[in-house]
């Protein structure tokens, strides 16, 4: 249930986790809120919002809730969305090695690091770096659950330092 927001007349404080307050009047015009956890949350005038980066969801409802508190009684349906991981391993990897061992897609010419299709539709690339990122990812135990199975088949991948 969304309704429009007049923006200017928001007035929210800085309180409750919440550590600065920015009306963006260029377009796109929104509220910036930023959250002591270092998480953000956009309001939009339409009266739809977002919130991104850190914070467990026990945590962004109740920031979601602390502001939303300041201007409406209105309770929002929240729909959580997925999230990025990112980690890395300490030495380099072979990844035309990494290609052969698991059911991927490497294409060095367009992408620089082999896309592991096995967890779909979650996005896994892993960079010669060592980096691997996983986007799409609906809870932390599903990153979890992706790491242990690189862990189980990258040491057979890493470049030898010489």
């Amino acid at each position: 249930m969304f309704f429009p927001i007049v923006l200017d007349a928001l007035n929210i404080t800085c309180d409750h986790g919440v550590t600065e307050v920015k009306h963006q009047k260029t377009q796109p015009e929104q509220y910036i809120v930023k959250f002591d956890n270092s998480s953000t949350m956009l309001i939009f005038k339409s009266g739809k919002f977002r919130v991104m980066g850190n914070g467990d969801p026990p945590t962004t409802i109740i920031n979601i809730l602390s502001v939303l508190g300041q201007f409406t009684e209105a309770i929002p349906t929240v729909t959580m969305q997925t999230m990025t991981g990112v980690y890395g391993y300490e030495r380099k990897i072979h990844l035309g090695r990494l290609s052969e061992v698991t059911d991927s897609l490497l294409d060095l010419e367009n992408f620089p690091a082999v896309q592991i299709k096995k967890f779909k539709p979650v996005h896994v690339n892993v960079f010669s770096s060592g980096c691997v990122i996983l986007c799409g990812l609906k809870t932390i135990d599903s990153g979890n659950y992706i790491k242990s199975y690189l862990d189980s088949i990258i040491s057979d991948c890493f470049i030898n330092d010489s």
